[in-house]
């Protein structure tokens, strides 16, 4: 990101009058950045240096930066074209039964947002910015539409010092809240914080995970909250509690105050980590000028390599090939993204387990290759029981979870019903690219953008084949004006898997054949009857992962286990992420935009797509929305999402101590709940799941 001098950035912003409303204190910067430079040059030559300072100086320096009042109206303004993407704004709006969040008008709620700003009500950039997060995104407790304003997410980083565990007794007790360190230095001794900030523990932790979480179960919010294995040997993530998440984006407080059970209570200095350079940030006008960009001074974001596919922060266990407190596998993608391992002790000799830490990584086909052999691999070593270890699971390309589904189960039905909003943004997208892409040959043309947004399942109406497998004939047939809830939607449709754009070309696809399609049609195979498979979970599932264990257990008669969630009995969840169609980055989005403007001759389309400015994701740090609803088959007729269903795993699980030092106890336990007939929590297992259609998958 480019930098404005301060002696400028400060003069444009006085310079701005009416527009700008300066605070008036700015000493807790200049606090700041004393104590970053310190900091700085007590700091080893070679370490990585890190800086913090108390949380409640930096939120003070953060309330001092002034407001740009002119650059926050066109921030909201500039984001309500993008928000037309979001699919299910109808449904967030006014939700179904059962759902467990309150309903949210995304559109009001922005509405109200530049109402405060008109009436001059915010009195910071950071009031602005935070309000803007905490009442258009975060209430939509939706991991796929993200929005991180940049003033929240480039400064500091909250924290606290502490991280927090939740592990029962036994596994099956309800489980209480430790500090981490407590149980490593003693299991036993450690002390029950029965209290948070002088209210009762847990009803603290799920107060917090309940407003600010982007999971959409409160369970698998509350678990975020905490240290646990997985996520911990996999990410290096302990807990949201401690820092990280949506959660991490807003100031914790001052100070944190822990009552334990043996009647002490000790208070903790909450802290933030400096982000960037401020040596020279001595007020609120020079933190603006180096984290704010209305201006459009910015580096240049680097062009997407793929139309669907994103790159992802590699695994930092990768390099020493097993992650940390876990047993060595037997085979792993060089990522570690896929790993398999086998079991040992008593009755456990027979289990096999797969790791899939997500659904995308350095190469598709590897991933293919790698499940395909350990699952070789452990049925010829006489692997009987498979567990599927899929916590913490981010998710990722859900074609690699179709394909991984057929190499499970060759004939298992495959439920993946799509469609998006029929906004006015996205109808002038897609009738201006129609003429276009109108008989060419994407992967024979020779302009790169061609076969690009030929495979972009939201511009493009010959993309994809309606619900009985077939083309689409023209514009109307897939932009239909399907009206569900007041909201206009294409008809259904899927992703074609015999298509080579989307599947075999490396390019523009995933690079690999579909198992059961082509030459690999004959290619799955059968080597773990379904009642000896189960797929294991702690909440956090999104995206491609929930879509892979949705249909495992509807359609596959896999059992399901997942761990964690509030010390109450009840059942939980096993994927408690989004559950919608392929995210589009806004970045993305505006790039179609700009290239549809370009052939664009409707005036009516021009001034829809001109709506369309950089000005939202430049200032942001991370922002995307769900381009499409997933609706499984049962639900065709009254159109409700996947996102709004509820689907309890059928056994739960508490972490104890043991599975805090050793991943593989964690397998261990749900193998014996899965395969020995051990007690679950809530719930249970039966020798044969009978498959959603009502029919116990072939012998």
């Amino acid at each position: 990101m480019m930098r404005y001098s301060i002696a400028a950035a400060t003069s444009l912003l006085l310079a701005a009058g009416a527009t700008a409303a300066v605070v008036r204190s700015n000493h807790a910067c200049a606090s700041v950045s004393d104590s970053w430079i310190e900091q700085k040059a007590s700091s080893k030559p070679g370490d990585k240096f890190v800086a913090s300072v108390p949380a409640a100086l930096a939120y003070d320096c953060l309330n001092s930066v002034p407001l740009d009042e002119q650059a926050a109206r066109e921030l909201v303004d500039a984001l309500e074209p993008y928000l037309q993407f979001q699919s299910d704004t109808a449904y967030k709006a006014n939700p179904p039964p059962g759902y467990p969040f309150p309903a949210h008008d995304i559109f009001a709620s922005l509405a109200s947002v530049k109402g405060k700003v008109l009436s001059k009500e915010y009195r910071s950039e950071y009031a602005f910015q935070l309000d803007l997060f905490e009442t258009v995104f975060a209430p939509g407790h939706d991991s796929q539409f993200q929005y991180v304003p940049d003033i929240l997410s480039l400064p500091v980083a909250w924290g606290r010092t502490d991280f927090l565990v939740s592990v029962s007794d036994d596994g099956s007790s309800l489980p209480v809240i430790k500090r981490y360190e407590d149980v490593v230095e003693d299991p036993v001794k450690a002390p029950v914080i029965i209290a948070i900030n002088g209210v009762d523990a847990a009803s603290f932790i799920e107060s917090v995970a309940a407003k600010g979480t982007e999971w959409s179960d409160v369970d698998a919010g509350y678990n975020s909250m905490f240290m646990q294995r997985s996520a911990n040997s996999r990410f290096g993530i302990k807990g949201s509690f401690h820092r990280g998440g949506n959660i991490g984006l807003a100031y914790p407080g001052p100070t944190t105050s822990y009552t334990y059970d043996n009647g002490t209570t000790v208070t903790v200095n909450n802290v933030a980590r400096l982000r960037g350079d401020w040596s020279q940030l001595r007020d609120g006008a020079a933190v603006f000028a180096m984290f704010c960009v209305p201006g459009g001074q910015h580096t240049a974001r680097p062009a997407p390599k793929h139309p669907y596919i994103y790159d992802t922060p590699p695994l930092f266990a990768a390099k020493d090939g097993r992650f940390f407190k876990y047993p060595e596998p037997v085979i792993a993608t060089s990522d570690l993204v896929v790993s398999g391992y086998y079991l040992n002790g008593t009755g456990l000799d027979h289990v096999a387990v797969l790791a899939l830490s997500s659904f995308v990584g350095n190469s598709t086909a590897e991933f293919q290759s790698v499940c395909s052999r350990f699952l070789e691999m452990a049925a010829a070593a006489g692997k009987t029981k498979l567990v599927i270890d899929v916590q913490y699971n981010p998710g990722g390309i859900f074609l690699q979870a179709i394909d991984l589904l057929r190499q499970l189960i060759p004939h298992i039905h495959v439920d993946y019903n799509l469609r998006q909003k029929m906004s006015g943004g996205a109808v002038a997208l897609a009738r201006s690219f129609d003429e276009r892409l109108a008989g060419i040959d994407p992967l024979a043309a020779p302009e790169k953008d061609v076969a690009w947004d030929s495979g972009l399942w939201y511009t493009n109406w010959r993309f994809g084949v309606d619900v009985h497998g077939r083309k689409f004939t023209k514009f109307e047939d897939k932009f239909s004006s399907q009206v569900i809830k007041e909201t206009t939607y294409t008809s259904l449709y899927r992703w074609d898997l015999q298509d080579p754009l989307i599947t075999t070309n490396k390019q523009y696809g995933v690079g690999i054949e579909i198992t059961g399609h082509g030459t690999r049609a004959n290619a799955g195979v059968l080597r773990f009857r379904p009642e000896n498979i189960a797929i294991l979970h702690d909440g956090i599932c999104n995206g491609a992962c929930a879509f892979f264990s949705e249909q495992l257990s509807r359609h596959g008669g896999v059992k399901t286990i997942v761990l964690g969630g509030r010390p109450k009995l009840g059942p939980m969840q096993g994927s408690g992420g989004g559950k919608g169609g392929p995210v589009i980055p806004l970045h993305t989005l505006y790039e179609a935009v700009q290239r549809a403007k370009a052939v664009a001759k409707d005036g009516e389309h021009i001034a829809a797509l001109d709506r369309f400015s950089d000005v939202a994701f430049r200032r942001s740090t991370y922002a995307t929305v769900n381009s499409a609803d997933w609706i499984l088959d049962e639900h065709i007729e009254d159109g409700v999402p996947t996102q709004y269903l509820t689907s309890h795993a059928d056994c739960r699980l508490f972490w104890t101590v043991p599975m805090l030092r050793d991943g593989a106890e964690v397998w261990k336990a749900a193998a014996d709940a899965a395969f020995h007939g051990a007690k679950c929590a809530y719930g249970g297992l039966y020798a044969v799941k009978v498959a959603h259609s009502g029919l116990r998958m072939p012998r």
